[in-house]
């Protein structure tokens, strides 16, 4: 009996988890959902494992290991990689579906593109620099949802200003670093800079991901505030 139970709590968190992921909309209860499901399937080599004492014992050791590594701080920044990663993130997500309130590859929002092309880019290099403490960062900037709006205001401390002009043509250009974030100053939309005069947004009027270059026309002509990443600088 208590085996089918178990059988069956795992197989409700195997399919829970690629239905939490699986949605382009995300929220804190989506979020939760995720995190729930993953601790259930963490608990099966716990169970397997639980009549024998030494493989128990490695196992806990593991999962040990595991959580206090992720208490280590992080190392010294390579901000220029994590840079080139971010760029290369973005420019993954041109041509996908707009959706509003999404954050994966079956759609995705203005906020959501620059927000998961960081989270994705700090991950991979908490990986390939075997940094806990990037991983832990890509957690946090994973959890916490944040708006153009927000990441306008400095959200979390995650962005600071950099300039504010009225139009991308009057902008500055010489000011922006390839990564930084354009925010309209109305809060409505935000887009990301790609080096020479493009950039990429998720656009809600085409419905899609698509990278322009500046002119006079769409979102190009509003009040805009220029945010920096600190992760990049």
């Amino acid at each position: 009996m208590k085996r089918r139970l178990l059988f069956a709590f795992w197989l409700l968190c195997g399919l829970a988890l690629p239905l939490s992921v699986l949605r382009p909309e995300t929220s804190s209860a989506s979020k939760l959902l995720t995190l729930a499901a993953l601790f259930g399937l963490l608990t099966i080599p716990l169970t397997v494992a639980w009549p024998y004492r030494r493989a128990l014992a490695l196992v806990l050791a593991s999962y040990a290991l595991v959580l206090v590594g992720l208490q280590l701080p992080v190392r010294t920044p390579d901000s220029a990689s994590l840079r080139a990663a971010y760029l290369a993130e973005l420019r993954t997500w041109d041509g996908a579906h707009y959706v509003w309130g999404g954050e994966n590859h079956r759609g995705i929002d203005c906020s959501g593109l620059v927000r998961k092309a960081l989270v994705d880019a700090t991950a991979n290099e908490a990986v390939r620099r075997m940094d806990p403490g990037l991983a832990r960062r890509a957690l946090e900037l994973w959890w916490f949802d944040a708006s153009a709006e927000a990441l306008g205001q400095g959200y979390r401390g995650w962005t600071h200003e950099v300039t504010r002009a009225n139009d991308f043509l009057s902008l500055d250009a010489s000011l922006l670093r390839e990564g930084d974030l354009a925010v309209t100053q109305d809060g409505l939309h935000v887009l990301a800079y790609l080096g020479d005069s493009t950039w990429i947004q998720a656009d809600p009027t085409p419905m899609r991901v698509h990278v322009d270059r500046v002119s006079a026309t769409g979102w190009f002509t509003r009040p805009i505030v220029i945010m920096r990443w600190r992760a990049l600088e």
